[in-house]
Protein backbone atom coordinates (compact mmCIF):
# COMPACT_ATOMS: atom_id res chain seq x y z
CA UNK A 1 0.00 0.00 0.00
CA UNK A 2 1.59 3.25 -1.15
CA UNK A 3 -0.05 5.39 1.54
CA UNK A 4 1.61 3.38 4.30
CA UNK A 5 -1.58 3.48 6.39
CA UNK A 6 -5.31 4.09 6.08
CA UNK A 7 -5.27 7.42 7.90
CA UNK A 8 -6.95 10.24 6.01
CA UNK A 9 -3.75 12.28 5.88
CA UNK A 10 -1.64 9.44 4.39
CA UNK A 11 -4.28 8.43 1.83
CA UNK A 12 -4.74 12.04 0.64
CA UNK A 13 -0.96 12.41 0.28
CA UNK A 14 -0.70 9.18 -1.76
CA UNK A 15 -3.66 10.05 -4.01
CA UNK A 16 -2.20 13.49 -4.73
CA UNK A 17 0.07 11.95 -7.38
CA UNK A 18 -1.95 8.87 -8.45
CA UNK A 19 -1.94 7.94 -12.15
CA UNK A 20 -3.73 5.53 -14.46
CA UNK A 21 -1.42 4.88 -17.44
CA UNK A 22 -4.20 3.57 -19.69
CA UNK A 23 -7.92 3.66 -18.95
CA UNK A 24 -11.05 3.45 -21.12
CA UNK A 25 -10.62 7.10 -22.17
CA UNK A 26 -6.82 7.10 -22.18
CA UNK A 27 -4.39 8.03 -19.41
CA UNK A 28 -5.48 9.99 -16.34
CA UNK A 29 -3.56 11.59 -13.48
CA UNK A 30 -4.45 13.45 -10.30
CA UNK A 31 -3.51 17.13 -10.31
CA UNK A 32 -1.53 17.72 -7.10
CA UNK A 33 -3.42 19.88 -4.61
CA UNK A 34 -6.74 19.74 -6.46
CA UNK A 35 -8.20 16.28 -5.74
CA UNK A 36 -9.36 16.20 -9.38
CA UNK A 37 -8.12 14.29 -12.41
CA UNK A 38 -6.45 15.49 -15.61
CA UNK A 39 -8.04 13.33 -18.30
CA UNK A 40 -9.09 13.24 -21.93
CA UNK A 41 -12.36 14.95 -22.80
CA UNK A 42 -14.61 14.17 -25.72
CA UNK A 43 -17.68 15.67 -27.34
CA UNK A 44 -20.05 12.90 -28.36
CA UNK A 45 -23.35 12.56 -30.14
CA UNK A 46 -25.93 9.82 -29.55
CA UNK A 47 -26.79 7.94 -32.74
CA UNK A 48 -28.80 4.75 -32.89
CA UNK A 49 -28.41 4.00 -29.18
CA UNK A 50 -24.62 4.51 -29.24
CA UNK A 51 -22.33 7.47 -28.77
CA UNK A 52 -20.01 8.60 -31.56
CA UNK A 53 -17.06 10.84 -30.74
CA UNK A 54 -17.53 14.08 -32.64
CA UNK A 55 -14.43 15.78 -31.30
CA UNK A 56 -11.45 14.69 -29.17
CA UNK A 57 -10.47 17.64 -26.98
CA UNK A 58 -7.38 15.88 -25.61
CA UNK A 59 -6.23 15.85 -21.99
CA UNK A 60 -7.60 18.72 -19.93
CA UNK A 61 -6.75 20.01 -16.49
CA UNK A 62 -9.67 20.46 -14.08
CA UNK A 63 -10.79 24.04 -13.60
CA UNK A 64 -11.46 23.80 -9.86
CA UNK A 65 -9.36 25.85 -7.42
CA UNK A 66 -6.69 24.19 -5.30
CA UNK A 67 -7.81 22.70 -2.00
CA UNK A 68 -6.21 22.71 1.42
CA UNK A 69 -5.14 19.13 2.16
CA UNK A 70 -4.58 19.67 5.88
CA UNK A 71 -6.74 17.39 7.99
CA UNK A 72 -9.11 19.16 10.36
CA UNK A 73 -8.98 17.90 13.92
CA UNK A 74 -11.74 18.18 16.48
Amino acid sequence: MEAGSLTQEDVIAALDHAQIPEGPGGPAAMVPGQHHVRMSMYIGQARGGRFEIVEDLGAMDPQEPRVDTRVLTA
